[in-house]
């Protein structure tokens, strides 16, 4: 993913107007999670979010932008090009927005891909943006070329793809940050102008190890590290929001971790994509938001069915916010283990919320994090699982596969009926599920937005 170097001067456009050919065109800026890895390792690449493809439809709001998909990739140093795939699920007519970053060399053009913005200080830090409106004869995967010539280049980049974006007129405003003071603890991505219905996406590229957090509020993409020239990590966080109003999008600070050291310069771009159709969109209501504080039991014990729902009493659980779970050292809150070669299979976690009036919404948006499986019920009903086999699931039921790298800090997002809400107070369960009992990590934190 983004490598250490972006830089700091705005190219062929100027304030939160596109300086690039004919009218206004579309540009998210996007940066996904990618494990750290050595400089002569080869390429890497996966989707990083992704909404079930049976979803998709039914995501689209009219005069709504929803998210697709995300894919996104990293270059060995020294490499020339860069290819990224092509996100899943993308159909004609969805807007791909591509955010990519270049250290000690400069992302370069990729046919049928038109460039929105840059910022380049011929410094360390680069960053570009690019928009495409998806045909129904795309690519499986697409390729920029990397320029600047010292030998060391490297670059990184995310492809996010949009459904229910103007295609003719597809961006509506973008900011870029950069500051070089190198004693910063927040990244700000900067203020822009907001549209009912648009989406706002927020990268933030740190020149040093200190990883950017999302703020609260927006769904986090991915948050990542890679190696720099001399060792050092950069690093790097995507998130988004569904705007339900127009008007500034206000400044969006990171916070940076630094207790794994660093200090170097930061480079922050927003950017909003207009919604197609006429009117404004329908609002989108934060349920529960990534960081919010839940009811968990980590003492491996067997709760059958009762914990997920309602009516349970959860009083004597310990309670935390997220991102939840131990092992990766990013946790908010640490939970117990159960100790190596020992670990608990099951850890559960509960957290109530309220809904006024259920039937504003027409749908609803599961956003997980989870390491390694995941049951998702509301008011006892499942509405979503990942990473775990098909039938009943009990507390030594394991989890489908190891998640490692990358895929620990990604988001999958899950389209649920609205018709599992009551009026007044709800309840949402979540139960992860490890691997094995040598497993190093687990991590779990949830976002449920209702959409109407």
């Amino acid at each position: 993913m983004l490598r250490a170097g972006q830089h700091d001067k705005v190219n062929a456009m100027t304030g939160g107007k596109r300086v690039v050919g004919g009218a206004w065109l579309l540009v998210a800026s996007l940066l996904l999670a990618i494990p750290a890895y050595a400089a002569d390792r080869p390429e890497m690449s996966d989707t990083a979010v992704e909404a079930p493809a049976s979803s998709l439809d039914t995501q689209f709001q009219a005069n709504s932008v929803s998210f697709v998909a995300s894919a996104f990739n990293g270059s060995a140093r020294g490499a020339t090009s860069i290819t990224i795939d092509r996100p899943s699920g993308v159909k004609a007519g969805d807007v791909m927005v591509a955010m990519l970053g270049g250290d000690y060399g400069i992302p370069g053009s990729s046919p049928g891909w038109t460039k929105y913005a840059e910022r380049d200080e011929n410094r360390d830090l680069t960053g570009q943006a690019f928009y495409k409106v998806a045909t129904g004869n795309e690519p499986s995967s697409y390729t920029w070329s990397i320029i600047r010539g010292s030998g060391q280049e490297i670059a990184s980049g995310t492809i996010a793809a949009f459904r229910g974006a103007d295609t003719d007129d597809p961006m509506f405003s973008f900011a870029i940050n950069g500051e070089t003071s190198r004693t910063e603890h927040f990244s700000d991505c900067p203020s822009t102008s907001g549209v009912a219905g648009g989406a706002l996406i927020c990268v933030w590229i740190h020149d040093d190890p200190q990883r950017p957090q999302a703020p609260s509020g927006m769904i986090p993409l991915s948050v990542f590290t890679i190696p720099g020239l001399t060792g050092n990590d950069d690093g790097h966080a995507t998130a988004y929001k569904i705007l339900s109003s127009s008007g500034s999008t206000g400044i969006k600070s990171a916070a940076l971790n630094t207790s794994i050291g660093g200090g170097g310069n930061d480079l922050a771009i927003a950017v909003v994509v207009r919604p197609g159709g006429e009117g404004s969109a329908p609002p989108t209501e934060d349920l529960v938001e990534f960081g919010d504080r839940w009811s968990y039991l980590d003492d491996g014990s067997n709760q059958g069915s009762g914990w997920r729902e309602p009516g349970f009493d959860d009083s004597s659980w310990a309670t935390g916010r997220g991102e939840l779970g131990y092992g990766d050292g990013d946790e908010t809150t640490v939970v117990a283990s159960g100790g190596s070669g020992n670990r608990h299979i099951t850890t559960y976690f509960r957290r109530d919320f309220t809904v006024a009036d259920p039937d504003v919404y027409d749908s609803l948006t599961v956003s997980l994090k989870r390491d390694d499986g995941a049951v998702v019920y509301i008011n006892g009903v499942e509405v979503a699982r990942s990473n775990m086999a098909g039938g009943s699931v009990g507390y030594r039921t394991r989890a489908s596969a190891h998640v490692t790298g990358h895929a620990e800090s990604a988001v999958t997002t899950f389209t649920v009926s609205s018709s599992v809400l009551e009026a007044g107070s709800n309840v949402i369960a979540v139960e992860i599920h490890q691997r094995n009992t040598n497993s190093s990590d687990i991590t779990f934190d949830l976002a449920l937005n209702g959409l109407s």
